[in-house]
């Protein structure tokens, strides 16, 4: 499969990276041939405007930023935000939209991302899925699922406890939403799910979708947290229920890396693609191309974005 490339439908990039060139130079070099690119931390949406128009038309599509402060708070502040983003037509995508994120440490312990916990039915979430509707573009929807369920273990607090028995009811609220909406919505890092899980929602909503992100012994390295390991540590290739998974819904996963930090993009990048590459070898011609790109292509229907000229 000379031929096979990638779409990486959800990274992000913040103001450590001060050489944005650096991030069309690792794709060029990696057979990626188009990135949804969402800014974090001080990194601005004008910031990821300005190196889309910088690039050839169709390389960087832009997304917007839904996480922080704002959301966490549901401050008004997040809905001005996402309304004139939304409506400025200058975006390809929105990018995800936190529901549940553990708590993330560095080897020292500090904590460099805190937790997040927005319940599927809170109104911030319903603005993002209803913003994204109106664009024809898929949710993407961040929940650590086994994280999650390990929170809900270690529970005391029966105040705590109760807001966590009702994100969890309400997430298959979401499910059936986004079945009879016949709106898709993308679970980024695989959900945290394992294969069994994963087939089940599959088999109860065709309107739920899957990214790769994470989900490797590459970008998991040295982590703590409860990634899906789609791949066998000693051989470095697709695990067998994950092969059968995948043929047997080549339409619902998409491949996704969600670099967030310089390191990702300065020394994993070119590990994880070619991780990839060697993997998808292994499956049918049309399921590889499926997953790689074409479904990606398809759901953002990226051929058609152009950054407009009132945005550049």
């Amino acid at each position: 499969m000379d031929d096979l490339y990638f779409v990486d439908a959800h990274s992000q990039v913040d103001e450590h990276l001060t050489d944005l060139s650096l991030i069309t130079r690792r794709m060029s070099k990696s057979g990626v041939k188009r990135t949804i690119l969402a800014p974090r931390g001080m990194r601005t949406h004008r910031d990821i405007l300005d190196f889309t128009a910088a690039n050839v038309p169709g390389l960087i599509i832009p997304a917007i930023r839904t996480k922080g402060q704002a959301y966490i708070n549901n401050d008004p502040q997040y809905y001005e935000n996402l309304h004139q983003h939304v409506t400025s037509n200058c975006f390809g995508a929105l990018g995800e939209v936190l529901l549940y994120h553990a708590a993330k440490r560095n080897q020292a312990g500090e904590v460099i991302a805190g937790e997040v916990l927005v319940c599927p039915k809170d109104p911030q979430v319903e603005a993002a899925y209803n913003a994204a509707k109106a664009k024809g573009w898929p949710l993407v929807a961040h929940i650590e699922y086994a994280a999650f369920m390990s929170r809900i273990e270690r529970e005391r607090s029966a105040t705590e406890l109760q807001e966590l028995m009702r994100f969890k009811r309400e997430l298959k609220e979401l499910w059936s939403l986004s079945r009879q909406a016949k709106h898709p919505i993308v679970l980024i890092h695989m959900a945290q799910m394992n294969d069994t899980m994963m087939s089940e929602l599959l088999e109860e909503s065709d309107r739920i979708y899957f990214m790769t992100s994470c989900c490797n012994p590459i970008q998991g390295a040295g982590s703590n947290q409860p990634w899906t390991q789609m791949f066998d540590e000693e051989t470095l290739m697709l695990k067998p229920e994950w092969k059968e998974l995948i043929t047997a819904y080549p339409k619902r996963f998409i491949f996704a890396i969600d670099n967030v930090w310089r390191y990702h993009w300065d020394v994993q990048y070119k590990h994880v693609v070619k991780l990839w590459q060697d993997a998808l070898h292994e499956l049918p011609s049309n399921i590889a191309h499926a997953l790689a790109h074409g479904n990606a292509e398809r759901m953002w229907r990226l051929d058609e974005y152009r950054l407009p000229d009132h945005c550049r």
